[in-house]
This record gives C-alpha cells, structure tokens and sequence, in this order.
C-alpha cells in the first residue's frame, strides 16, 4: 500500500543560526575591472565582479562544464558558497553551499560557484545578495546604507510584484516562497516493481514505468490550479526506507540580474537534525518534451495568414539550452493552443523526416535535439528528451533555461519566401530574449547496491 503525506518545511532549520555565523569574518573585497584587481578592506567575504549580465551569464556557462575553479579564474583568493566551511559544523554540510542552505536556494552549482558565502556578487555598479529572504539588490555607494537599514527592516514595503523597497534604491525581490510544499510516497521493499529490469554489468537498470507520477500544477488553498512557472515551491520525496529518500524537484527562479528553470534531485539520509544530503551509488535525471516559451515583439506577424499545418524552415546545428550542440528544428504556425503544441511539433516531425534536409543530405534523417515553433506572437523551444547520470553523488541538477542565446543563421533560399521576414524575427528572438518554462515530464531516481526509487514530475501544457 502506498502511504502518502503531504508537508510543508519553512526555513527554520539551522539556517538561521548560521547566517550570521560567517558575517564578522573580514576579507579583502576584489573588484574585476580592465586588467587590474582593486582591492578594499571591509568586514565580508571577498565578492566577484562583472562588467555586465552577459559577462555573468559567461560565466555561469563556462562553470557548467567545471564548477571547481571557475570563481578562481578570476581571483584566486575568491572563496565561494562551494568552499569549505571548517568553522560551521559538519553535521550541516561540509560546504557553505549545504550549510546555510544554499542547496535550496541556489541549485545550479555554475552559479552558487560565483557567489561568496553571503550569497553576494555584483555587475556593473549594482550589488546583488541572495538569501532565505530573496534577491536584495542596490547601488555600490549604498553598501553602508544597505548594511544600516537591513538591521532595522529586512523585509521592507511592497512596491510591485514581489518587489519590496527597504529605502531609496534599495530593494528587495521575493525569489522564494514563504514555505515549501512537500509530497512524500513511502514505497515498502514488497511493493516496489522490479518485473522487466534489465541488468548491465550487474548493475540493475531502472524501471521507469513503475515510478509514481507528481502532477506539478501548483493550488491554491481553494482548490484552483495557478498557471505559469511551475515547481519553484514543491519537493517530492519518495523512500526507500525511513532512513533513507530520494528528493527532487522542478524549480523556476528569478534573482534579479539572472533567471532560470531546471531539474534537481538528491539523495537523502535522516539523521538527529533531520533530513541532509548523502552520497548515491547512481542518481539520473531526465526529461521529454520541455516546453519553454517567449515573446516576439513585432507587429508586423499580426498580419501573416493563418495555416492548418506547420511551415517546415529547416534544421541548423545550434547550441541548445540543457543540450549543447544540436539540431535546431524549426516550424511556424499562426496560431496554435498550449495544449496542442506537441501534436503540431510531431506534425512538423513529421512532415520533415518525409522530405529529408537538402542542407544536410537528401535522404538522410539526422536526429533532431530541439524545436523551435514560432507563432505570431511567441516562440516555443521544445527540448525533446534526454538524461544525465552522475555516480557517487549527493545530487545533481540540469539547467532547463536561463537568459540563453541561440544564434540561428538564416539562409532564405532554403525557406519559402513568405515567411523570411518571420525567420528573421525568430532569430533576433531567439539571441536575445528569456525563456519560461511552461511544461514538461522530468524523471528523478537514485540507486543504492540494486535498488531503485525514483518519481515522474509532469507539469501538463494547458
């Protein structure tokens, strides 16, 4: 029998106590700027620098590839959230990243890696620190002012969506919610689906099929479904045994200066603080059929005629989000409903593998990553499916989407020439604008010895 329980968790475990742990250390503050290094005394962890939100999102990128060096590239006396904290008790977390909670906060490593133990960087002229409390965000010249007014009113007054002002140019954005949801499945050893596992080197393969499915359409305390992002408040867990969980989660957050969507799952132990991170003997993530969505700013698509079934453009190598280097499938269609945007992308599947690509060979059908479908009004990015393994691991997470650039060249004799002007919108759209996750399947799991647990979180596209 399935036992299932639904929790919520506020951030009120340790993490309080150790935020001002590690505040009235002093290290020297470093600013990057030209070819010199500036340094200037003042009572906090040492603070990377960027010329520019581009600057940063290079950054985050290059560390996606290796989390491990990537803040020393530019100072090598630069401590991060990932280094280790020695003074804070390891019962939490061998890190900053794990003690102070940070894991939560700030999944992606590529980017906990830039920000110092305070959860602090800045670009341009602008500092930006993270917390339990959200994005705090103000001049350089208001740093004192920042510190003054945070002891008297952390909080500050709503001024727009999520948006608190503290004084002038000081603000404050609501990244987190109040509490997170929890949704937990306690799978006993006789209940679990082991029919149909295939083994590899004597190591069992996952069945997919018999994890429980999460829908991730979030609800309000009446019943209704709140549309748009979805994930960025609800844990799933599901145990092996009650010492041990998986624990994953789809997540859409925004701090400010960067964005971003993706998958994490860990592996958890229960311990006398309550539930910590341990390592896995094999946790995957994978996902099918990411649907992620922007706006075209162009009038003039309004008046393009509508049409039954997609336009095919072509496919173009590309540098895809979560993917890397890819094939780029693109379609237009006037209009099309959210719900019906996978039946068009399989229409347009379709209709290309018929045909071949002239680009790439006549009669070939090269594997297509990605597809990007335009309307008049938005294009949808569609990331297919894939899956990525890590061994001997606490956790591991997969960036979806974040302000991505995608530059797609765009040869008008490949394409009919009614919708060049439409490509060439597409494109500018593509290398420039942010994308929001809207729906998705993502699969978690975590092996220990031959045993699996593992979960499905489906966000429906509605």
């Amino acid at each position: 029998m399935r036992m299932k329980s639904i929790s919520i968790y506020f951030f009120t475990i340790v993490c309080p106590a150790l935020w001002g742990s590690c505040k009235d250390e002093t290290y020297p503050f470093i600013e990057q700027g030209s070819q010199q290094t500036v340094f200037k005394e003042l009572n906090r962890f040492e603070r990377l620098a960027f010329k520019s939100s581009q600057d940063l999102l290079s950054a985050i990128q290059m560390g996606e590839k290796s989390t491990s060096k990537i803040g020393q590239t530019r100072s090598i006396t630069f401590e991060s959230l990932l280094s280790p904290c020695n003074k804070l008790t390891r019962a939490t977390g061998e890190n900053y990243y794990e003690a102070l909670g940070y894991d939560t906060l700030v999944p992606n490593k590529a980017f906990a890696a830039l920000l110092n133990p305070l959860g602090e960087l800045q670009v341009n002229d602008t500092i930006y620190k993270i917390n339990h409390n959200g994005t705090y965000f103000f001049p350089k010249e208001k740093e004192t002012q920042f510190r003054n007014v945070y002891k008297m009113d952390s909080l500050g007054i709503l001024v727009g969506d999520k948006l608190y002002k503290l004084s002038d140019g000081i603000y404050r954005y609501k990244t987190f919610p109040d509490s997170i949801l929890e949704e937990e499945i306690y799978l006993p050893d006789d209940s679990w689906n082991t029919e149909d596992i295939s083994t590899r080197a004597s190591v069992s393969e996952p069945n997919y099929n018999s994890f429980p499915k999460f829908n991730a359409d979030r609800h309000t305390w009446l019943g209704g479904i709140r549309q748009g992002l979805f994930g960025n408040d609800k844990y799933y867990n599901v145990k092996f045994n009650k010492k041990r969980r998986v624990r994953g989660r789809l997540y859409a957050y925004h701090y400010v200066v960067y964005s971003e969507s993706g998958v994490t799952g860990m592996m958890q132990k229960k311990n006398f603080i309550g539930w910590t991170k341990t390592k896995a003997d094999e946790l995957r993530i994978g996902w099918k059929n990411i649907i992620l969505v922007t706006k075209i700013d162009d009038p003039s698509l309004k008046g393009i005629p509508k049409q039954s079934i997609p336009i095919v453009g072509g496919i173009t190598p590309a540098q895809i989000p979560s993917i890397g280097k890819g094939n780029l499938l693109d379609l237009y269609v006037a209009e099309v409903e959210m719900k019906d945007i996978l039946n068009v992308v399989g229409e347009g599947l379709k209709i290309f593998l018929k045909r071949g690509n002239s680009a790439i060979g006549s009669g070939r059908k090269p594997t297509v990553h990605a597809v990007s479908l335009a309307t008049r009004s938005q294009v949808y990015l569609i990331i297919l499916d894939d899956v990525r393994k890590t061994y001997d691991e606490k956790s591991i997470t997969h960036v979806f989407s974040s302000k991505f650039n995608i530059y797609v060249t765009i040869n008008p004799e490949k394409l009919p020439s009614n919708i060049i002007s439409w490509a060439k919108a597409v494109s500018k759209t593509l290398s420039q604008n942010s994308f929001k996750m809207r729906g998705g399947e993502a699969i978690i799991c975590g092996r220990l010895g031959n045993d699996w647990r593992g979960m499905k979180i489906v966000k429906e596209a509605k």
